[in-house]
């Protein structure tokens, strides 16, 4: 399994090494995220960092678990959800909080957004149905982010290409000059 690690701080605060990044293709993948929502990240030119990646994979469910559920886990779900149509698998035995409310809200999203399975459930359920399981339509590396996808528009992408066709004409008409 190669997953896209995201984490709330930064490389040498993660509190689980065996889950902390080690290659340099993990690293590339991972995200490092001060925002409730995973999906709320943004790199130094203002794009997106996780759907994008997401996209280029072509991932359709998101299996979820973590800390904050009245937080991080529910803002990301909500997101994932309504913002980009992902279907979400939140493992209720994998999901934590600090506060009183962590209960409630798993609820609230197994009611409304998030289908309720167990690690061991996720893990058998596959292993019944290995056709679920699909290989990624692009290489597991964070870079893949970076590229255009029939879905999802990039402003970036589209101000370069028309740079591309600006500076083509103008070639085109200095050329016909001399």
């Amino acid at each position: 399994m190669n997953p896209c690690y995201i984490y709330g701080g930064p490389r040498g605060y993660d509190t689980v090494a065996e889950l902390a990044p080690q290659t340099d293709e993990e690293i590339s993948r991972s995200i490092v995220s001060l925002h409730l929502s995973k999906f709320a990240d943004y790199d130094e030119q203002g794009r997106e960092i996780l759907f994008p990646m997401l996209e280029a994979w072509g991932v359709n469910t998101i299996v979820l678990c973590g800390a904050w559920t009245d937080d991080c886990l529910a803002t990301t779900v909500f997101d994932a959800v309504d913002k980009y149509g992902y279907d979400v698998i939140l493992i209720n035995n994998g999901c934590a909080t600090a506060t009183i409310h962590g209960a409630k809200m798993m609820e609230v999203l197994y009611a409304a957004t998030s289908c309720n399975m167990s690690a061991q459930e996720v893990i058998d359920h596959l292993k019944k149905h290995p056709e679920l399981i699909e290989a990624p339509k692009a290489p597991l590396n964070g870079n893949v982010r970076l590229t255009h996808t029939k879905y999802r528009h990039d402003p970036l992408f589209a101000e370069n290409e028309a740079l591309k066709k600006k500076i083509i004409e103008l070639e085109a008409q200095l050329a016909a000059k001399q």
